[in-house]
């Protein structure tokens, strides 16, 4: 696998909280899907000389959580992570760590938090995840521990393309060609994400050993927003979207391996649609989408 630099700080921006406030309230005709509100980071695992802040979702459970982590320029409480893990935590337990911008310093935390809960629930850790640059760590976490201990992945706007859209094939490419059989990985991309190039991210997944998965959210950006009219249901959408993805990691067909989530602008809600075979035809060719 590609070497980690010691200072290989990401230059992805995340939209900061205050950038994604809503401008409108949420349709109350159509509330949230989850009831469980992010937790503030209180709770802490110790790392040589620091503390890692991190949040857990429905903690009172056997089931051992997914571990995600934010993007660049974000945190565990921006809402593009703390959406997801509210919809994602109506399904199943999440845990959520801070991290910072430096790619090396996130696996390191990756690591340490696999360790922590390892020796507290004495069970192995399956599933990674994480938005923009923190998917790229968990990419690079899972390299590292080999599949026999992570067995899935969840990649939330991961940045196939660099800032720029310059592509980096050892950084952001080979490291998904890398993952060996044994692992299935879950994409939750934006459809207008200016980051990720969808005729590329096709051929990537055709030449990938692990299996994959995709879920589309149509007219979302890469930070997981919408535009105009639609705007007024991207908390309802980023959680819908983690509920996707817990139910995915329950359970998944080989062969139906691709969805998508849209704003119905008729019924003013979000829409997800079923898990359908690739080649099955888009959004547009069927004409669901009204915007």
């Amino acid at each position: 696998m590609p070497k980690r630099k010691k200072n290989d700080t990401e230059p992805e921006a995340e939209p900061s909280p205050e950038k994604n406030k809503h401008k409108e309230p949420l349709d109350s005709a159509h509330p949230p899907t989850s009831t469980s509100k992010p937790l503030p980071p209180t709770s802490s695992i110790p790392y040589k000389s620091k503390q890692i802040l991190y949040s857990l979702h429905k903690p009172h459970t056997s089931h051992t959580p997914l571990i995600f982590t934010h993007g660049a320029g974000g945190g565990i409480s921006a809402p593009a992570t703390s959406d997801f893990a509210s919809g994602f935590a109506t399904q199943a337990p999440i845990l959520c760590f801070q991290g910072s911008p430096n790619l090396t310093q996130r696996v390191n935390f990756f690591n340490a938090v696999i360790d922590h809960q390892k020796r507290a629930k004495s069970t192995p850790c399956p599933a990674l995840g994480g938005r923009s640059m923190g998917a790229r760590a968990a990419v690079l976490t899972a390299l590292e521990r080999g599949h026999d201990d992570v067995k899935m992945l969840v990649l939330v706007s991961y940045p196939l393309l660099a800032a720029g859209g310059k592509r980096e094939y050892e950084r952001r490419e080979k490291i998904l060609l890398e993952l060996k059989e044994g692992v299935d990985v879950l994409f939750v991309l934006g459809r207008e994400d200016e980051m990720c190039e969808f005729l590329r991210l096709g051929e990537m997944r055709a030449e990938m050993k692990a299996r994959s998965w995709l879920c589309v959210v149509e007219g979302a950006d890469h930070g997981m927003g919408w535009k105009g009219k639609a705007k007024v249901g991207e908390e309802v959408m980023r959680r819908r979207t983690g509920e996707v993805a817990a139910r995915w990691m329950e359970r998944r067909e080989g062969e139906r391996t691709e969805c998508e989530v849209w704003w119905d602008g008729e019924r003013g809600e979000v829409v997800c649609g079923e898990w359908r075979r690739n080649g099955d035809g888009d959004l547009s060719e069927m004409k669901k989408t009204k915007r």
